[in-house]
């Protein structure tokens, strides 16, 4: 059965759009992903006695960063606790009226065996892209202090930063991901 020239140049013209297609997905694929980033990185440390079966985590952002927090803030507990740490996570709201004791207070209620303060230091804001709603931070740095209960000083200390410029879901993923990679190579959390 031969084919006729013309169902050739459909043929060929089907081709041409399919790799277009795929070309312009990769293409886009490869630049969103490129537009993100996290690093984090930790001071050795000899007090740390992990891992460990409870843990409370406050978070301290800033107020561009609230959609980047929220979300960090429920992918970490949910992989934290996925390996074992019962975790509770308290976000600490840039107008919270709340007391030191009250906050010490859900502390004792968690039981908590270590306290991780997660504090951002620094915060890159670009008026039209960002982490926040769309007039946001794009970048921002945390410093992460942890402290055992008894302990008046941290036990172990990191700095983390995570670039989102396009794509908040994005600079989630990739800074919790290294996040609780930190977390399991300094016993902090057990290996899931």
């Amino acid at each position: 059965m031969a084919l006729s020239s013309a169902t050739l140049t459909l043929n060929m013209i089907d081709v041409k759009k399919n790799c277009t297609t795929f070309l312009c997905v990769g293409l886009i694929i490869i630049l969103f992903s490129g537009c993100t980033t996290a690093s984090i990185e930790s001071g050795e440390s000899n007090n740390v006695k992990g891992p460990y079966n409870r843990m409370f985590i406050l978070i301290n952002g800033s107020p561009r960063a609230d959609k980047f927090i929220e979300g960090f803030a429920e992918k970490i507990k949910q992989a934290i606790t996925e390996r074992g740490t019962n975790t509770e996570v308290h976000v600490e709201g840039r107008l919270s009226l709340e007391t030191q004791k009250e906050i010490d207070d859900k502390i004792n209620a968690h039981k908590a065996d270590v306290v991780l303060v997660i504090k951002q230091t620094e915060a890159l804001v670009d008026g039209r892209l960002g982490f926040g709603t769309g007039k946001g931070s794009m970048a921002g740095a945390f410093d992460l202090k942890l402290f055992d209960k008894k302990e008046k000083r941290p036990i172990w200390r990191a700095n983390m930063k995570a670039y989102g410029e396009y794509g908040i879901s994005m600079a989630i993923e990739k800074t919790t991901k290294k996040f609780i990679a930190l977390l399991e190579q300094d016993k902090i959390i057990r290996y899931k």
